[in-house]
């Protein structure tokens, strides 16, 4: 990753039911109340965070699977790292990255990932 830590942001898909209820209980007169309605919001985008993790990191491993038996200079490696740090990769971006023209980058995605149009 060049440029040091990069930051995403963490998967909120809550109901706006859910969303009100907690937000009765932080308003709640009890201190407890408030206090536990705060942990609680914080615990479960956290939850969350480490499923997507796990989920990206287990597509990583999936992905360099594909290394073995490539040769050294395969642009697969680099592919996986930008299909890693950017949520939506377009051709242009691939074969900006890679070096490459546009056509042979979709054909790096198709190819080297399973990938089709």
């Amino acid at each position: 990753m060049k440029g040091g830590l990069q930051v995403h942001r963490c998967p909120s898909s809550c109901s706006c039911e859910r969303l009100r209820k907690a937000f009765e209980r932080r308003r709640h007169r009890a201190g407890d109340t408030r206090l536990l309605a705060i942990i609680n919001g914080t615990i479960a985008p956290a939850e969350r965070g480490l499923k997507e993790h796990d989920r990206l990191a287990l597509a990583r491993q999936m992905m360099e699977r594909r290394l073995v038996g490539r040769r050294s200079t395969s642009n697969l490696p680099g592919l996986i790292e930008l299909v890693m740090s950017r949520p939506l990769v377009s051709a242009g971006m691939v074969a900006e990255t890679l070096k490459v023209t546009p056509r042979a980058a979709l054909r790096i995605v198709e190819e080297s990932l399973g990938c089709t149009r």
